[in-house]
């Protein structure tokens, strides 16, 4: 965590933001989630996390299509 924090101008927030916008789009839970928090994101992080999420989400399909292909053989 401390590594991110002398790399960005604003500290880990927006990062941690991001980590809680992508398990959103992949439908966790998070109970202690600041609404305000939410509306500082700007709508290039919000991309960001959505294409992170969409990456994550095609990477978990592939290994799925490679296994069944392996099993198949």
């Amino acid at each position: 965590m401390t590594k991110i924090e002398s790399n960005s101008q604003k500290p880990p927030s927006t990062i941690k933001l991001m980590g809680i916008v992508c398990l959103r789009i992949l439908g966790f839970r998070k109970k202690q989630f600041n609404e305000d928090e939410f509306q500082q994101l700007t709508g290039i992080q919000v991309g960001i996390a959505c294409i992170f999420a969409l990456l994550g989400f095609t990477a978990i399909l592939a290994m799925l299509s490679i296994l069944a292909v392996k099993t198949m053989s």
